[in-house]
Parts: structure tokens; C-alpha cells; sequence
């Protein structure tokens, strides 16, 4: 070299060609590191679990009262609360928090799969969760005692699922698609486990959303029926006092059969407004159900994550080729530098 302050071109060149040389000396460590490597991602592959990941998308629809809200306000001034406005508890990211919640992953869990087994048991025995000579605990909450344990079990594994295996997302706040995914070892368990955790958000959602004007329809109708009986009562009652007014003369008769008259006209009123609120009633809470509408649902064979052994040989050797010329360089790299000191 030249004075130790002055590196040229061709000092550099002359190093890099040095190491390069001295690497490829190396070559048969080199090529039994990457062999290694290649074993090593085969191995890893092969003892990797399975990963089927289930997707369910859906879109909400709920529709609000529109033209039907002034006839709710109207109705409301008789005292009568037609809905119309609706409740915003779980639309938006409130819902994704829904399908998240520990309530429905839970009953979810506890509900049946296949075999006479329920998802949690399948869960427990998939994943080995019980050793040997441990009974698989039943979850039907008639045990106290072992209601205690059972309740634990089933907490456990709902963390374990919001954790390891659901993912609830909107990829466009602008957009009501909500998608589901779960992933697990077994492909017809994650496929059950999102279509029938969908179904039990729809029936709280709608449930929720729908309960006050089922309750207003429910009122309606009882009064609406109470009135009825009223009006038919008085009917049949004028009807029978106009049959005892068989002399004109006795006007106490008359005047009994003109107040049943009175009544009835009453009540007919009365009986065609809560009709008419009835129906209306009705057509608000037809209008206003949430639906939810599921737009693509996961088919088998559902796409597995689990990587390749080939891919997993080619990325091992790889990385142990990379790693080894890289501590052969630094090695080089520094017997060079105490060589030169």
C-alpha cells in the first residue's frame, strides 16, 4: 500500500479481491452450511401447524325513518313512541368491538360443532389443552364446582381466541364492510367458527336494534284488541236493549240504548286511530330492522398459511449461506487488520 493516510482505488479493489478469493476457498464449508440450512427450513416446515384462515365480509343495512318520521312525531303527540330515531350503540367501529366482545365469542364457543361436541371442546382437544387423565369439564353451568373451573377454562380460551385467531377489521372507514377472519389448524373448524359467530352477532344486533319498536308494536296491539272487545261488547249490548225497547212509550229504555250508541261511536274512533298507529307502527319497524347482509363466505378449501417445505429449504440455505460469507468476511476483516498493525 501507499502512506497509511492515502487509500487509492486499487487498494480497495486489491482488498475486496483478496476476500472474495479467501470465501471462495471456503466453498465446501459454505455449501455444507447452506445444506444445513435447507434441512433446518424443511424440518421447520414440516413441523409447523397448519394455518387455514376463514374469511366472512359483510355490509349492514339499516334504513332510517325517512318520510315515516313526521308520521312518528304525530303519533307521538297521543302518546304513542313510534321509534323512528333509531340507536347508534353499535353501528361504525362499535360493532367490530360487538363481534370482538367476550359475550359472543363465548356463546359462540359454547355452542354445538360436530360430534356432540361444542367449539370449545374441539378447541381443547385440537390443541392438547388437557393432559391424559383430565375429563374433558362440561360447560352446561349444572355443577357449581366444577362450574368454577369450567368458567375459567372458557375464559382462558376466549382470550386465547380474540388473541391468537379472530380479527375483526373495516379496511375503509368510508365503507360499512366489516370482515371477519379466523385462522386455525383445522379448516372446517375456522369455516363453522366465523359463519356461526356472524349469525349470533346478527340476532344480538338485530335483537338490540329492533326491541323498542317490538315493544311499541306489542302495545299498540293490546290496546288495540282491548278496544276491540269494548267496541264488540257494546255492540251486542245496544243490540239486546234495542230488543227489550218494545213499547215506544218507555223512554228509560231509549235513552239506555242511545248511551250503548254513544259508547260504540266512541270506541269505534278510539279502535280506527290505534289501527291506524298500528300499521304504522308495523311499517316502521319493517323499515327499520337492521340487516346484515354477508356478502362473501369462506369455501373449502380454505387457503392455508402454513409455508412450504421447498420455500422453507430455499429461504433456510439461504439465510445460513448469507450469515456464514458474512462471518467469513468479518473474519478475513480482522486477521487483515491485525496483520497490517
Amino acid at each position: 500500500m501507499h502512506n497509511n493516510s492515502e487509500v487509492t482505488l486499487g487498494d480497495v479493489l486489491l482488498l475486496y479481491k483478496g476476500i472474495f478469493k479467501k470465501v471462495i476457498a471456503k466453498w465446501v464449508l459454505i455449501l455444507l452450511v447452506t445444506i444445513i440450512g435447507g434441512i433446518v427450513g424443511i424440518t421447520y416446515a414440516y413441523l409447523q401447524k397448519n394455518k387455514f384462515t376463514a374469511q366472512l365480509n359483510f355490509v349492514t343495512e339499516s334504513s332510517g325513518g325517512g318520510g315515516l318520521s313526521s308520521y312518528a312525531n304525530i303519533a307521538s303527540q297521543f302518546g304513542f313512541d313510534l321509534g323512528g330515531g333509531g340507536s347508534g350503540m353499535f353501528e361504525g367501529e362499535n360493532l367490530i368491538e360487538l363481534i370482538k366482545s367476550d359475550k359472543l365469542v363465548s356463546k359462540t364457543l359454547l355452542q354445538p360443532f360436530k360430534d356432540n361436541q361444542s367449539f370449545i371442546s374441539f378447541y381443547i382437544n385440537e390443541n392438547k389443552l388437557l393432559k391424559k387423565d383430565m375429563a374433558m369439564p362440561k360447560f352446561d353451568g349444572k355443577d357449581e364446582k366444577e362450574g368454577w373451573v369450567a368458567d375459567s377454562i372458557l375464559n382462558v380460551i376466549t382470550n386465547s381466541v380474540l388473541k391468537n385467531h379472530l380479527s375483526v377489521e373495516k379496511f375503509d372507514k368510508k365503507l360499512d364492510f366489516v370482515f371477519i377472519r379466523f385462522t386455525f389448524s383445522n379448516q372446517f373448524f375456522a369455516k363453522q367458527f366465523v359463519e356461526q359467530l356472524t349469525k349470533n352477532t346478527a340476532e344480538f344486533y338485530t335483537d338490540y336494534k329492533s326491541k323498542k319498536n317490538i315493544a311499541n308494536v306489542a302495545l299498540l296491539q293490546r290496546q288495540a284488541d282491548s278496544v276491540r272487545s269494548l267496541l264488540f261488547g257494546g255492540i251486542t249490548d245496544m243490540a239486546s236493549t234495542n230488543d227489550l225497547n218494545v213499547n215506544p212509550l218507555k223512554q228509560i229504555v231509549r235513552a239506555t240504548s242511545q248511551k250503548k250508541g254513544v259508547d260504540v261511536q266512541v270506541n269505534t274512533a278510539v279502535y280506527t286511530e290505534l289501527q291506524k298507529n298500528l300499521q304504522l307502527a308495523k311499517l316502521i319497524m319493517l323499515k327499520e330492522t337492521p340487516v346484515i347482509k354477508i356478502i362473501d363466505t369462506p369455501r373449502l378449501p380454505l387457503k392455508n398459511l402454513k409455508w412450504g417445505r421447498m420455500l422453507m429449504s430455499l429461504i433456510g440455505g439461504f439465510l445460513a449461506c448469507f450469515i456464514t460469507v458474512v462471518l467469513l468476511i468479518i473474519s478475513i476483516l480482522l486477521k487483515t487488520n491485525r496483520s497490517s498493525n
